[in-house]
């Protein structure tokens, strides 16, 4: 909008388990490929930890396909945001 120049992305909800199917589907419905360049410049990195649906096959093919650049982390990385822990 106008008054908010860089505008966030629409929070998408999960009613279910998640499948890498679905996983996708989000990503598509969040604007992903033309969203991450618009608000964070054409250098921008997604984001994610290890689950299941993040490192299945459909997933890395979207990624790859759309020519998304996401910070791909060992199998066992630590939580990247350690504040959560201290909450807990």
């Amino acid at each position: 909008t106008l008054d908010n120049p860089r505008p966030k992305l629409r929070q998408q909800l999960m009613q279910r388990r998640q499948t890498a199917a679905g996983y996708v589907q989000m990503l598509q419905r969040a604007s992903l490929m033309t969203e991450g360049p618009r608000l964070c410049g054409n250098d921008w990195i997604f984001q994610q930890d290890n689950t299941t649906v993040h490192n299945a096959c459909r997933t890395r093919d979207f990624f790859q396909k759309n020519s998304i650049t996401f910070l791909d982390h060992p199998a066992y990385f630590p939580d990247p945001n350690p504040i959560e822990n201290l909450w807990g």
